[in-house]
């Protein structure tokens, strides 16, 4: 959560921070705690664990919380135990997104163009089925 950090020079916009996790008692209440001291105008949704990263994101899209936004910056920064590289994975994804103090004019560019729709980093726009996976 640094990377998105309010008080971050390198983040230079002012931000709304949805987080959703998985409820697991203590260890959840620690993490929401933390979140709540580092980001005090969070809304801190718990979810079950289904739909990967993308269902948690739905729902706050389909309970119209994104309403009004002409931009929503998605991030996913649970651990994938399956990967090796699931921490320079991580920081690849974000610092895709997030590149720091070039960010407001990368924003402005992709809003000012009605033709696109998603950004993601570098190497990771897959096409097909396959790359869905599980869950």
């Amino acid at each position: 959560m640094e990377r998105v950090r309010a008080d971050d020079p390198e983040q230079p916009l002012d931000l709304d921070l949805y987080v959703t996790l998985t409820y697991r008692g203590e260890e959840s209440d620690a993490l929401m705690d933390q979140i709540r001291a580092d980001f005090p105008r969070a809304a801190i949704l718990p979810l079950a664990n289904r739909g990967r990263d993308i269902l948690p994101f739905l729902r706050l899209v389909n309970a119209g919380f994104l309403d009004g936004y002409d931009a929503v910056c998605k991030i996913h920064t649970k651990k994938s135990p399956h990967r090796e590289d699931g921490d320079l994975w991580r920081q690849h994804l974000i610092g895709g997104i997030l590149p720091g103090a070039e960010l407001p004019a990368l924003l402005d560019r992709f809003a000012a163009d009605p033709t696109l729709g998603f950004w993601v980093a570098d190497g990771q726009h897959y096409h097909g089925t396959e790359w869905w996976g599980t869950n």
